[in-house]
């Protein structure tokens, strides 16, 4: 019997949505590749989502990547080409025999197989017409730049700042960047310098006289403004022998200071933000709903990113879910938790002095009562 056949049901795990979870990076060199389609999974799933889609006459997925139109005119940048890739059940299974990418850490139960649909879209767009799929994913296996991946997959630029850059920057304003790109939804990829000793900032030192590029899931600041970042390695895990770091959890909190300061980062990249969806512009009013206070809603803006994306979600609970723990996550929403706790306390440490004052005068009144005569009722 033959490998059963790959559907639109295998894409996607419990949640409906890629996830970055999904992704565990093996045999390919294409960190470059999986850091950004990872750190999409994790802030816009939707762009994924879109590109793929199953012709189930053919048994095909399709997926739509990204090329550089040609030219453009006086120096202005092309618009992005898009570009449909056929997947054929080969192409999928070619993927999971080279790279691995589907096999859990601890066994043989293959995880949702949009990685490897989009691996081997990916691997067909950079191939030559004469090549096979296997040749394709070799050649994306080894070494790539992960802007030129992001852009394959969103047709637009990213946006960069270099290591050498950050280091020259105060912390808050590099802190204030990475937050301020995480809190738009855009993606955001840490890529590093080849280290020749191990490190022992939580980034591996890389391999091969390489780098690594992680996906960028969070940001914090303590009080004392120790700044940590939240990295996904694609390799699903930190297990690395000699290389800086033994975990099997895929995620580590970098201390940005040390990491800039070692020289261990190369750059952080920064994606676009969420494209405007049409079903979001032509969406309805739901039934008995103003659509005047829609419309003022969605026009609110506090200057606060979290709030306002908290606003903008007045409509729709799912949405209203996730910006609530955003906003509960953010520093703000932490902050302002912290400022009610106070208030609350100083609340309740004044409420007590009022008691006991009050005791105190009753407590005063009832001894003049009794030296002065009876206590007089009615």
């Amino acid at each position: 019997m033959g490998d059963p056949t790959l559907t639109d049901a295998d894409l996607y795990g419990p949640s409906g949505r890629p996830e970055p979870t999904d992704i565990h990076q093996r045999d390919l060199g294409d960190c470059y590749f999986l850091a950004p389609l990872g750190s999409l999974a994790h802030q816009q799933p939707g762009r994924i989502q879109d590109a793929i889609t199953y012709d189930t006459a053919s048994e095909n997925f399709n997926v739509t990547l990204y090329q550089h139109g040609h030219g453009g005119f006086l120096g202005l940048q092309s618009e992005a080409k898009p570009v449909h890739v056929q997947v054929s059940q080969a192409d999928v299974r070619a993927d999971i025999r080279l790279s691995d990418n589907l096999i859990e850490p601890h066994g043989a139960k293959h995880s949702p197989i949009w990685p490897a649909v989009m691996e081997a879209a990916y691997a067909d767009l950079a191939k030559k017409k004469d090549e096979t799929i296997d040749q394709g994913l070799d050649g994306i296996g080894h070494g790539g730049y992960p802007k030129s991946a992001m852009y394959a997959l969103t047709g637009e630029t990213s946006s960069r700042i270099s290591g050498h850059e950050a280091k020259g920057l105060p912390l808050d304003k590099v802190y204030d960047r990475i937050y301020g790109a995480l809190d738009e939804g855009r993606p955001v990829v840490l890529n590093t310098n080849y280290m020749s000793s191990v490190p022992t900032d939580g980034l591996i030192k890389g391999d091969g006289g390489s780098g690594h590029a992680y996906m960028v899931e969070g940001i914090s600041k303590d009080p004392q403004g120790n700044v940590a970042v939240t990295v996904r390695n694609p390799w699903g895990m930190n297990v690395s022998h000699g290389l800086g770091i033994e975990s099997p959890d895929p995620l580590v909190k970098v201390d940005l200071k040390t990491a800039l300061g070692n020289g261990h980062v190369d750059d952080l990249e920064f994606g676009p933000k969420p494209p405007v969806r049409t079903q979001d512009k032509e969406a309805k009013p739901e039934q008995g709903q103003d659509p005047a206070a829609k419309e003022h809603a969605a026009a609110v803006r506090t200057g606060d990113p979290a709030m306002d994306r908290l606003l903008a979600s007045l409509n729709d609970p799912q949405a209203m879910g996730h910006a609530l723990t955003a906003l509960a996550q953010s520093l703000d929403g932490q902050a302002f938790c912290a400022e009610g706790q106070a208030q609350y306390q100083a609340m309740e440490a004044q409420q007590a002095q009022q008691a006991q004052a009050q005791v105190a005068q009753q407590s005063q009144a009832a001894q003049q009562q009794t030296i002065s005569g009876p206590v007089m009722t009615r």
